[in-house]
């Protein structure tokens, strides 16, 4: 008997090589899947793929099937700026990754604000209060009163972790929406690559969404939640690298990189205490608890004020980012590792609207990534850790 014949649709070769490109994989290793092992003969033509085999090559390199059938490849885009520090950063445009993941938040972002219009919320006062030519310095004590932070807000907690996470709670009390991950949705197998973006924010009247970095390593996670702070206030969304949390040659990326620097460590402060600290083995530990913020960032704003050469920061950075290398998991309990990709806020919100029968469940997993029995187990956690 012989074997079913399925047939074969031939496809642009141009569309094949962007989709591969795109991914980030290479031919051997696509090759190495079964379903795909003819992809060098689709893309020279010798042979066409069957519509299964098409369904896989788009599923493994994480595009639209329509796509495969375009006459060329369409052009993708973020809506907002990508700001790059690093001369080693790609030219030819955001990675699917980031592309993906900026999608994902412009969704949220999108229920969020027509939820909270139809519940009658005011607009966020804040949002888009400063212009870049502001004084930073009051820009970051305006920001430390709207968060109910206060001047000496770290000196509180007994050190920068602790004081890392307060300050994410601030700024959700604030009616900004934190969400963090390393990965794009909940598919461990596409990483986030901080080199690219460290973060990211869609500022928005009623709904500021701000979006970490989980690949990055948690020392340098503060200073750019301070720089997404900042992007808030004057109203500018943005995804940047921040890289050696240095910002791009750009006056509103330098502006906000000033405003971040001067609310986690005031420059009067650091240059009145640097002797003492001057005093200890490890300068940068010793304000890392007085500040309570972490070594990088004392040691980048004794950068700033000239208090150590750019070869001393470069090293140490270097150094920093080589013993955490090994900390930038998502892993550990799903629910937890969950909570934090949607993010506490929103989550919050999603579970109240189909308490209410605002929002149907279907479109409660679509919002969060989740099926149905890990939709219906977050919310469990999330009850209990209420209780």
């Amino acid at each position: 008997m012989s074997k079913t014949q399925y047939p074969r649709i031939p496809i642009n070769s141009e569309i094949l090589r962007w989709a591969i490109k795109r991914s980030g994989k290479s031919i051997d290793k696509l090759t190495e899947i079964q379903q795909m092992k003819d992809l060098e003969d689709w893309i020279s033509g010798k042979k066409d793929p069957t519509v299964k085999q098409l369904e896989k090559f788009s599923t493994t390199t994480s595009i639209q099937f329509g796509y495969l059938f375009f006459s060329s490849p369409p052009s993708e885009q973020i809506h907002i700026p990508h700001f790059r520090t690093s001369s080693s950063s790609p030219l030819d445009g955001p990675s699917t990754n980031l592309i993906d993941t900026v999608q994902i938040i412009e969704q949220r972002q999108d229920w969020m604000l027509e939820y909270l219009v139809a519940d009658g919320a005011e607009p966020l006062d804040f949002v888009g209060s400063a212009k870049p030519t502001d004084s930073y310095k009051d820009v970051a004590l305006g920001i430390k009163e709207e968060l109910d932070m206060g001047q000496d807000w770290a000196s509180t907690h007994s050190n920068w972790s602790d004081a890392l996470a307060a300050m994410k709670n601030s700024v959700e009390n604030a009616g900004i929406f934190l969400s963090a991950s390393g990965v794009v949705g909940h598919n461990n197998n596409r990483l986030l690559d901080p080199e690219e973006f460290r973060g990211f924010v869609l500022v928005d009247k009623y709904a500021p969404f701000i979006f970490l970095n989980n690949r990055d390593f948690k020392a340098a996670q503060m200073f750019t939640l301070a720089h997404e702070l900042a992007h808030v206030w004057t109203g500018s969304s943005a995804a940047f690298d921040l890289h050696k949390l240095s910002p791009a040659r750009n006056t509103l990326e330098r502006a906000c990189n000033q405003i971040a620097a001067e609310f986690l460590v005031p420059m009067d402060n650091l240059v009145q205490k640097w002797n003492e600290f001057g005093g200890e083995s490890n300068s940068f530990q010793a304000g890392a608890r007085h500040f309570k913020v972490s070594e990088v960032v004392v040691a980048r704003r004794a950068l700033d004020a000239q208090l150590i050469s750019n070869a001393e920061f470069r090293k140490f950075y270097q150094a920093q980012q080589k013993v955490t290398k090994d900390r930038k998991s998502d892993g550990g309990n799903f629910y937890n590792t969950a909570h934090t990709r949607i993010g506490k806020a929103f989550l919050r919100n999603v579970i109240n609207a189909t308490k209410e029968g605002r929002l149907l469940y279907g479109e409660a997993y679509n919002l969060t990534g989740l099926g149905r029995r890990s939709f219906d187990g977050i919310v469990a956690h999330v009850e209990e850790k209420s209780a």
